[in-house]
């Protein structure tokens, strides 16, 4: 079972990520060995793993397609929603709010 966590080191930064564990009794055993004081630990929802850098990567790649493609903001994200998998739905809000702030930031947004 995945765990996702997040506490103190040795040393007081902070920490936090995924930890493989039969419980959360040896979750947080696990940590511990590691020097990581846990603040909280939660189990992680099947099919709620953080996205890797390249599926990130590849989900704006197709919401820039789509947004060059004229479709609006809203649309585009829906399109992704519908043919990508459903718990995906919050990466592609952010991912939105990235794309507004860019073209913002580069002065790309029509008036």
């Amino acid at each position: 079972m995945t765990f996702q966590y997040r506490g103190y080191a040795n040393d007081g930064a902070p920490r936090r990520g995924l930890v493989e564990a039969t419980d959360e009794t040896d979750a947080s055993r696990r940590l511990l060995a590691e020097g990581v004081y846990v603040r909280s630990l939660a189990p992680l929802a099947a099919g709620a793993r953080p996205l890797s850098a390249a599926r990130r990567a590849a989900l704006y790649r197709e919401l820039g397609a789509l947004l060059g493609a004229g479709l609006l903001v809203i649309l585009a994200t829906l399109a992704l929603r519908r043919i990508g998998e459903k718990h995906l739905f919050p990466y592609l809000l952010l991912a939105v709010i990235v794309w507004i702030i860019l073209c913002a930031a580069l002065g790309m947004m029509r008036r």
